[in-house]
C-alpha cells in the first residue's frame, strides 16, 4: 500500500493477483495505477455529473425504468409508476370511505393481546392483451387458525344451473308476448361494503403516511379476511330483501321478486338479473344507492341492446337464434 496520507486508510493499489486475474480475462489489459490525488478528482467529477443528472430530472425516469413491479394475477411485469399511482388511489378511496381509522398500536395489543394483520398488494392488468390497466387491492393475511366448523365464515356461490336459468327464462316470451332482457352488474369493491362489528386491527401500509408507532382499526371489512365473504353475503341479502325479494331455500345467493317477476343469481360481487327493461332499471337505480357499481351489459332482442358479455369465463351472447352460452374462454397463459 502506498503511503498517501490522509488517503491511505481507503485507497489502495490494484494487487498483483487481482491484475493476474484481469490479465487472464483481457491479455491487453494494463495495471491500474492511480494516485489518492487522481482518485479524489476522479469521484469530485462523477459526482459533478450526477449532479447535473438531478437537476434534468433524469436519475427518476431512470430509478422507474429499472424498477418493475409483477402482476399477482397473471404474472408478467407491470410498469413501477403506474403500480404506485394504483396503489395511491387505492388508498385514497379508502381513508375517503373511512374503512379504518388510525389508532395507537398499543390498542391492538390491549385488545387482541397480539399484533394487528399484516397486509400486501395485489397488482394486476385489468385490460388484457390490449390495454395495461392497472389495479392495485390491498388484502389482509388472515391465516386460517384451528377454529373449526365456523359456519359464520362460509359464502355461498350459485351452481352453473343457475345462471341457465336465467338464460332460459330470457329467451322465453312471457304471457303477454314481451321478451325478458339480462342485466349483468358488478358491485365494485364489495368487501368494503359491510361493517366490521369486531375490533379488528391492520398494519397500514407506508402509502398511507400514518404515524409510526399505529395501526388502522378497522369500521368496514377488508379483502382477506375470511368472515369478509359471509359479511358481504349477509349486507346485500338484507338490502334485497328490503325491497321486496325472496331469498332461495336451497341457494341462498339466488333471489326472485314476486311482484316484479324478477329473478337473480349473485357470484361474489357479480349480480345478474332477468326480467322486463322497466323492471331492471328499476333494480339497477336501487344498486346504484347501495353500492359503487358498474354496468357490465344488457342483453336484449332490441337494436340498442348489448349482444355479448363474458361472465364468469364464459360468453353469453344473444343470437337470432335464442341465447347461447359457450364454455370457459382459455387463460393468458394457455
Amino acid at each position: 500500500m502506498r503511503d498517501n496520507g490522509p488517503h491511505q486508510s481507503w485507497f489502495q493499489e490494484e494487487s498483483a493477483g487481482d491484475y493476474a486475474d484481469r490479465l487472464a480475462k483481457d491479455p491487453s489489459a494494463k495495471r491500474i495505477r492511480i494516485s489518492a490525488i487522481e482518485a479524489e478528482t476522479l469521484i469530485q467529477v462523477i459526482s459533478s455529473w450526477i449532479e447535473e443528472i438531478k437537476d434534468a430530472g433524469i436519475e427518476e425516469d431512470y430509478e422507474e425504468d429499472m424498477i418493475k413491479a409483477w402482476d399477482d394475477v397473471h404474472g408478467g411485469e407491470l410498469p413501477f409508476k403506474l403500480v404506485m399511482e394504483a396503489r395511491g388511489e387505492e388508498v385514497g378511496y379508502m381513508q375517503d370511505r373511512g374503512i379504518w381509522e388510525v389508532v395507537p398500536v398499543t390498542r391492538c395489543w390491549k385488545v387482541t393481546g397480539k399484533g394487528p394483520v399484516s397486509v400486501r398488494w395485489v397488482d394486476t392488468n385489468k385490460g388484457g392483451l390490449t390495454e395495461m390497466l392497472v389495479r392495485s387491492r390491498l388484502v389482509a393475511r388472515d391465516f386460517k387458525g384451528g377454529d373449526k366448523g365456523r359456519d359464520d365464515l362460509f359464502a355461498e356461490t350459485p351452481p352453473l344451473e343457475a345462471k341457465r336459468m336465467l338464460l332460459s327464462r330470457a329467451a322465453t316470451r312471457t304471457k303477454s308476448g314481451r321478451f325478458r332482457k339480462l342485466l349483468f352488474i358488478d358491485a365494485r369493491k364489495a368487501h368494503l361494503n359491510p361493517k366490521c362489528e369486531e375490533e379488528v386491527f391492520i398494519e397500514l401500509p407506508e402509502e398511507c403516511h400514518a404515524p409510526e408507532g399505529s395501526c388502522g382499526r378497522l369500521n368496514f371489512w377488508l379483502y382477506g379476511f375470511r368472515p369478509a365473504a359471509a359479511a358481504w353475503e349477509k349486507h346485500y341479502a338484507a338490502l334485497l330483501e328490503g325491497v321486496g325479494f325472496e331469498r332461495g331455500l336451497s341457494c341462498g345467493v339466488s333471489f326472485y321478486h314476486p311482484e316484479r317477476d324478477l329473478s337473480l343469481a349473485v357470484h361474489g360481487d357479480d349480480f345478474t338479473f332477468c326480467g322486463l327493461e322497466e323492471d331492471l332499471w328499476w333494480i339497477q337505480e336501487r344498486m346504484a344507492s347501495w353500492f359503487e357499481i358498474k354496468v357490465r351489459a344488457t342483453l336484449g332482442m332490441d337494436p340498442e341492446d348489448d349482444k355479448e358479455v363474458v361472465i364468469l369465463g364464459r360468453v353469453a351472447r344473444w343470437a337470432p337464434r335464442g341465447i347461447e352460452y359457450m364454455r370457459p374462454i382459455p387463460s393468458i397463459g394457455d
